[in-house]
């Protein structure tokens, strides 16, 4: 049986719907990566790159878990407002 999957997803929630015949179940995982803040000013670049870095990691964790879920899928639908998406898919 083809198990079809759709993604929507951003840097702060991912919702994963998985379609197997007449089944559907719905998964929502959450991220605890804070959004980047630009520094004001421009003079503490590596407490930013650390939290860059921080940030990074926590995303790194969150695609995996997603990644998990889709991973016995035929075909998976990407969809969201923003750079997550592409993020990800890479």
């Amino acid at each position: 049986m083809k198990k079809d999957m759709g993604l929507w997803i951003d840097h702060k929630r991912a919702v994963v719907v998985t379609l197997l015949g007449e089944d559907e179940n719905v998964t929502q995982v959450t991220s605890d990566a804070e959004k980047h803040v630009q520094s004001s000013n421009g003079h503490d670049n590596s407490a930013e790159d650390k939290r860059d870095r921080r940030i990074g990691e926590h995303l790194h964790k969150y695609y995996a878990e997603i990644a998990t879920l889709l991973h016995n899928a035929d075909d998976v639908l990407i969809m969201g407002p923003g750079e997550a998406k592409g993020e990800f898919r890479k």
